[in-house]
């Protein structure tokens, strides 16, 4: 419809003159540090004042005309398009009838009306303030031009005071600007007349210059430090380089000096050389570990050094100085002052005392109208070196001497300078001939001449291959085979200082001895390769080094697969045939393995087919290990079969044992019975025995006693060797256990008329020991003699100490025990009665042996005198005893 037609091109003219009112926006921009003028903001170029100079002046007067141009469109736009609206209103009223109505204002044509007479309004104002901006900035134009001409004069009249042609200037803006040059030197000064080139110092100044000036500049734009230094350029003349600030701008000026400043500053760069060259061989001096002085024109200590100060025991140098401590005693300075004054200088050896020793010093002293200087050098550490070096080329020459290599040195000159006792007893060479110091040359062709050596077929060419040693810089060596059939090994080696040394090794030796292993080298492999039993020998690596056919052929190896290869190489196919891999563990160990001692190792494996051997691990030199395996299935098969019987024989043996316990103890109990009825009868509770029937009930006790003491002995055996036997270990009394003893065969000595003589040493009465067994001991031993002794006769105890033990001994006068019986007598059922005219089964001497071992002792039998045996049981005083008893 025409209302929403109208109200859209209202809208669209709102938009476009804000969007418009929104460019035109006043803002401020900076002209140069001082002006600011209101432009437009369509205006994007500011202008600028630098130094005194007005750029695009006329810049201001067209943008504001542009401006103003602009709002006049804008103003004519809003107009239009409120007209035709206008417009199109009324012709709209008009085709229905109502212009008056089209036209009347309301609420819609007010607001675009209200704007309208705004902009109107906003535009003439914005002309008025332009026009009134065009004519202050036209002021100030011409202001800043009156003040850019007047900079500009200021500016050429002070590059007419710079621009000299004695000085130049360097001036920097900022730290990281480059510096502007400004002035100028003359040629001939050796400065460059570029601009860029003047600014690099290293190019034309003097290295020592260039240090100099730089370091300074550095400061002054750091930190604003002024200098005043004079430079020399590379051709050697001075300038006078000053550096200031003025304001933030720092400047260098250079200027060239006058003839007098100039000599001025050549002379006072040549003090500053000398006394940098003087500090310098100060500093040396310091350094140098010899004493050294400076003396003023009195004589009087001027300079030392810190070596000079320790020899004269001064804390410093100073102090030597201040103190005048002199080196030498006053004839000493005596007889250096007279030759200085005569000749000018001192040179030779004086004594001196340093740190407590007296020593010389070679010593160097110059004197002059200004003062001495001196040096002093210890030649006593030097007398030393040389005293040494005698020595030790007398000792080298003795030991030389008693080489059997001959050596022979020859001196630059290629004459024989020196000679050991060996290289002249090398047949062919004339002592003579050696004492003339001849040349090399004389001693080969003496060689050649007495058939020393062999011919050559071109002798002069070998002999100056020979002499070509002296032009070598490495030893060389060669072999010379004699015409005697020795082998020479000749090693020449040049000197540092010329010449030639010849070592002559005889060879002869060393390569019979090379034969000798070479063939018992192959001798040894001969026997290796044809030994029954395997050999292997193993590195320290743990590579296998050396087989023979047998160890091969027992692992199913081939000699070219084995060779060279590590033992856990080898193991994957070794363990194959094993039946445990225990024991290849043990040889791996014992082969790779590192411990601390190399032990050998033995054992036994076993294979699956069978095959038992016993192994041995060798402990070789250089940590090698040889290994052994001898096949010992036969003789393991006949031990098991050796073992396996006497497992039986064990076995059968333990069940008598068994059974003659079971018997001896079922004997005990009707023996008990026997005895104890026989006893009843002989007291006569149930009646008086006629003299046979008490003849017979004694005989029955008697032989109750005899059968009862065998039981007791076979149970005693018995248990000894079951192992069961324990001894009951108290202190003991021999007395006691004799007296107890002689109680018990009481019956027997009085109806032989035997008497006994006891004789116990007082330091032996006691012993730690098993009473009762002790008693059985002396027992059976008694009883033994009474058996062997005839009617009347006498037995003999005697107890003593024997270091610590308790030796007693029964002695009887029975016809005694042959030599060839005295070995078996303390056998089982081995009876010695046979000739000593007794009868029993023979256990009481064995059980006799069997409790004196218990008790850690030994038991012998001896000869008593004339006749009869003596029987010596030694028994520890204080056991420490294994209750096991001797078979």
């Amino acid at each position: 419809m025409p209302g929403d037609t109208l109200n859209t091109r209202y809208s669209a003219f709102k938009t476009v003159y804000w969007a418009e009112l929104e460019n035109t926006s006043i803002s401020k921009m900076k002209l140069g540090s001082d002006l600011s003028v209101a432009t437009a903001k369509p205006i994007t170029q500011p202008l600028y004042f630098v130094k005194g100079s007005f750029i695009k002046d006329n810049f201001v007067k067209s943008c504001l005309v542009k401006s103003f141009k602009k709002l006049l469109r804008n103003s004519s736009f809003l107009a239009g398009g409120f007209i035709t609206s206008l417009y199109a209103k009324a012709a709209f009223a008009q085709s229905s009838n109502s212009v008056i109505d089209a036209i009347q204002l309301n609420s819609d044509s007010i607001i675009p009306l209200a704007v309208f007479g705004g902009a109107i309004t906003f535009a003439l104002l914005s002309a008025f303030w332009l026009m009134k901006e065009r004519a202050r900035i036209a002021t100030q134009n011409q202001e800043l031009r009156k003040s850019y001409a007047k900079l500009r004069a200021d500016k050429e009249r002070i590059e007419a005071l710079v621009n000299v042609s004695d000085q130049k200037i360097i001036i920097w803006n900022s730290k990281d600007s480059k510096p502007s040059v400004m002035g100028s030197l003359s040629e001939n000064c050796g400065a460059p007349q570029n601009d860029s080139a003047f600014a690099a110092f290293g190019k034309w100044l003097s290295p020592s210059s260039v240090m100099e000036l730089e370091k300074a500049v550095s400061l002054l734009r750091k930190n604003g430090e002024q200098f005043n230094i004079v430079v020399e350029t590379q051709n050697g003349t001075p300038l006078d380089s000053q550096g200031r600030v003025s304001g933030s701008y720092p400047f260098v000026r250079f200027y060239e000096l006058g003839p007098e400043r100039k000599t001025f500053a050549s002379i006072s760069r040549e003090h500053k050389n000398l006394i940098a060259q003087f500090s310098l061989v100060e500093s040396l001096f310091k350094q140098l570990p010899f004493p050294i002085w400076l003396r003023n024109s009195e004589k009087k200590l001027h300079w030392v050094n810190d070596a000079y100060s320790k020899a004269v025991d001064s804390k410093s140098a100073e102090d030597a100085t201040n103190d005048n401590m002199q080196l030498f005693d006053a004839s000493e300075r005596k007889t250096i002052f007279n030759s200085t004054e005569k000749s000018g200088h001192f040179s030779g050896e004086l004594p001196a005392i340093i740190a407590g020793d007296r020593k010389q010093m070679q010593t160097i002293e110059v004197g002059t109208d200004c003062g001495d200087a001196g040096i002093a050098i210890d030649r006593s550490d030097l007398d030393n070196v040389r005293t040494t070096l005698k020595e030790t080329i007398a000792s080298h020459t003795q030991t030389l001497d008693n080489l059997s290599t001959a050596v022979a040195i020859f001196d630059s000159k290629k004459n024989l300078s020196f000679y050991n006792a060996s290289f002249q007893l090398l047949r062919g060479l004339n002592p003579g001939l050696l004492e003339d110091n001849p040349s090399n040359n004389d001693i080969l062709e003496a060689m050649r001449a007495t058939g020393f050596l062999t011919e050559m077929q071109d002798w002069k060419k070998w002999k100056k291959e020979q002499l070509e040693a002296y032009h070598s810089t490495e030893a060389s060596s060669e072999q010379w085979h004699l015409t005697d059939g020795r082998t020479l090994r000749v090693i020449s080696s040049p000197q540092n200082q010329g010449g030639i040394s010849w070592v002559f090794e005889n060879l002869t030796e060393q390569l019979e001895l090379k034969s000798n292993y070479n063939r018992l080298m192959r001798l040894q492999d001969e026997t290796i390769d044809h030994l029954s039993e395997a050999v292997a020998v193993f590195g320290s690596d743990g590579k296998l080094k050396l087989t023979n056919p047998t160890f091969e052929k027992l692992w199913n190896f081939d000699e070219e697969t084995i060779e060279g290869k590590h033992i856990r190489d080898l193991s994957q196919n070794c363990l194959k045939l094993l039946k445990s891999t225990d024991e290849w563990e043990t040889i791996l160990l014992g082969i790779t393995g590192v411990s601390d001692g190399r032990d050998d190792v033995e054992g036994r494996i076993e294979f699956l087919n069978g095959t038992i051997l016993n192994y041995q691990l060798v402990r070789l030199p250089d940590a090698q290990t040889m290994l052994t395996l001898a096949d010992m299935t036969a003789s393991v098969n006949v031990e098991r079969a050796l073992q396996e019987r006497n497992d039986a024989l064990e076995e059968s043996d333990g069940l008598k044992t068994r059974f003659i316990q079971h018997v001896s103890y079922e004997l005990r109990a009707p023996l008990t019975s026997i005895a104890g009825f026989s006893e009843i009868l002989g007291s006569d509770a149930t009646g008086k025995l006629n003299p046979k029937q008490a003849e017979y009930i004694d005989y029955i006790s008697r032989s109750s006693d005899v059968l009862k003491a065998l039981i007791d002995d076979i149970l005693d055996l018995a248990s000894i060797d079951a192992g069961s036997m324990e001894l009951d270990l108290v202190p003991t009394k021999i007395n006691d256990c004799i007296n107890e003893s002689l109680d018990a065969v009481e019956d027997k000595l009085s109806r032989r008329q035997i008497s006994v003589n006891v004789a116990v040493a007082k330091n032996s009465e006691k012993i730690i020991a098993d009473p009762a067994r002790i008693r059985q001991i002396i027992y059976n031993l008694l009883s033994n003699a009474i058996a062997a002794s005839p009617d009347g006769t006498q037995i003999s105890i005697d107890v003593s100490k024997v270091n610590s033990f308790i030796e007693i001994s029964i002695a009887d006068q029975g016809p005694g025990i042959p030599e060839k019986d005295k070995d078996k007598i303390f056998e089982r059922f081995e009876n010695a009665g046979a000739t000593r005219n007794q009868k029993g089964p023979g256990l009481g001497l064995s059980i006799v042996k069997s409790f004196v071992e218990l008790h850690g002792g030994n038991i012998s039998v001896e000869d008593a005198g004339e006749r009869g045996a003596k029987f010596i049981f030694r028994l520890p005083k204080e056991p420490n005893i294994s209750l096991e008893a001797a078979e």
